[in-house]
């Protein structure tokens, strides 16, 4: 497919549209297991250039069951796609959902997994009787074959990632200072390094250079927070990125309130807002908070 694409960009007619580059790495993990995890998939994607392989700069994973009988029952390996899934949304902090591709003797599906709910996707065929073959047959599994490729070159915004993928998971840059009763949304990205140049950052930006993650357990179900601590202006700081359900209050609209009141040892807000207003019953807001120090628990 790799070669396939680079070989038909090079005869597309001038102005012709080209076909999305192969942006990521594939690795086969049958063998080895996913650095500091014990999962093992057949395949995992990786962006290329990032900073290092891990379960942090995963695009999509992809597993294969070949079932001789394919007219038989389906393998049931719900389980172990779903913890791949988990995987993918509890490492990676403002993906949308984690697609993990399955491929069940000839069937090819795309298992979407979102914070409420799971969407499977069929993409088509890759396999076909030797003793039957027809043409039909192979422009089934070309027409399969393009579904994925389109899928797996979508840009990261488009598929599966709120924020871009940076090469140094080091820094976010917000592209506006949002305060909390604010109803418009506002956007996230990843720096390439914690650098604080002014070049980097933008009028009105927020800039957070993470110095390590607050360790957290995440279900799938439910309020999904993710912690971060650094430093933002030079301020120790704490930066909340919160999926929850929207018929709850938002977490930063309780600071706001509580800052509005005589209330001591409520740490300061430097910023929040909304990132993503509804996505399948979830939103996705952040509170940039003053760090406090250790927490009595």
């Amino acid at each position: 497919m790799v070669d396939a694409v680079r070989v038909a960009n090079k005869v597309i007619p001038a102005g012709g549209t080209l076909i999305p580059d192969y942006r990521f790495k594939l690795k086969e993990h049958q063998t080895r297991v996913i650095p500091k995890t014990p999962h093992k998939p057949d395949i995992a994607f990786y962006y290329r250039g990032y900073a290092e392989d891990s379960a942090h700069s995963i695009h999509a994973i992809l597993e294969a069951k070949m079932d001789p009988d394919l007219g038989g029952p389906i393998e049931d390996t719900r389980g172990q796609l779903a913890d791949y899934g988990h995987l993918l949304n509890d490492k990676q902090a403002t993906r949308t959902f984690a697609p993990v591709f399955y491929l069940h003797g000839h069937l090819l599906t795309l298992h979407a997994y979102y914070r409420g709910g799971l969407y499977i996707i069929e993409l088509g065929q890759l396999c076909f009787d030797t003793g039957r073959w027809t043409p039909d047959g192979a422009e089934d599994i070309q027409t399969c074959l393009m579904r994925f490729w389109f899928l797996l070159t979508l840009e990261s915004d488009t598929f599966g990632h709120f924020c871009d993928v940076s090469k140094k998971p080091s820094s976010f840059i917000f592209s506006q200072k949002v305060d909390v009763e604010s109803k418009g949304d506002s956007k996230i990205e990843v720096l390439y390094s914690v650098s604080q140049d002014v070049k980097d950052v933008k009028d009105g930006a927020a800039l957070f250079c993470i110095k390590e993650t607050i360790a957290r357990y995440s279900y799938m179900i439910g309020r999904h927070v993710h912690l971060f601590k650094g430093t933002y202006n030079g301020y120790a700081a704490v930066l909340k990125l919160s999926w929850t359900p929207v018929n709850r209050l938002p977490e930063g609209a309780a600071y706001a309130i509580l800052n509005k009141r005589p209330v001591e040892c409520i740490p300061k807000i430097f910023s929040s807002g909304l990132l993503i207003s509804n996505l399948n019953g979830y939103r996705l807001e952040f509170v940039l908070m003053e760090d406090c120090g250790q927490p009595m628990a």
